[in-house]
């Protein structure tokens, strides 16, 4: 099932206010920008499928919807300060919209204490070879920025921080940035030479 993307699926309540730069906000760009290079997160047009995120006491930062990664800057970031998954809203301070999968990165922040960064990507590679290397993957596909993604998400989790989201992408977490994109670019590795 090959959706075509249509932006995000929610409503974003937008406080339109300029992020601070600091050295969490320039972390997550210099992955945005290596995800870019190693073909993790591909172009769609002029924007980049996949999205990245880091927890902050208070939400979490994440990429916007519809950026390209090579040429993101911190105008090209959200911060997400609440989720109402009833409502389908996300109370956002930023200037730019959301990725299409906050609700996926808030349903995992809020399951997962020890997960400090999401990193969404996609890569055919990984998703061919994720059987042969057992790479734990959801049983059903579904569709892009739902909340049924994000809770077919939630029932393979576990303490899994590396999984395949069926016929879609995958997912690398931990408890740094670092180590959530460490993790991506190792099992990538594996997966070109598998």
């Amino acid at each position: 099932m090959k959706e075509k993307y249509t932006g995000p699926k929610f409503k974003t309540i937008l406080e339109k206010k300029k992020l601070s730069q600091n050295q969490e906000i320039r972390e997550l760009i210099f992955w945005c920008k290596k995800f870019d290079k190693l073909g993790l997160t591909p172009k769609e047009g002029r924007w980049s499928a996949g999205n990245l995120s880091f927890r902050k006491k208070e939400g979490f930062i994440i990429t916007g919807s519809s950026k390209d990664m090579a040429k993101i800057n911190i105008e090209g970031l959200a911060f997400v300060k609440k989720c109402d998954s009833k409502k389908k809203e996300a109370h956002v301070q930023g200037l730019t919209l959301p990725s299409s999968e906050t609700f996926l990165h808030w349903f995992i922040y809020k399951k997962r204490k020890d997960v400090k960064a999401i990193f969404h990507g996609h890569n055919k590679k990984i998703l061919e070879k994720a059987a042969k290397l057992k790479i734990v993957q959801t049983k059903k596909e579904k569709p892009y920025g739902t909340i049924q993604l994000a809770k077919e998400v939630l029932k393979v989790l576990n303490k899994n921080n590396f999984i395949i989201l069926k016929n879609h992408g995958f997912l690398s977490m931990g408890k740094s940035m670092k180590e959530a994109g460490k993790l991506a670019i190792s099992v990538f590795k594996k997966c070109s030479k598998a």
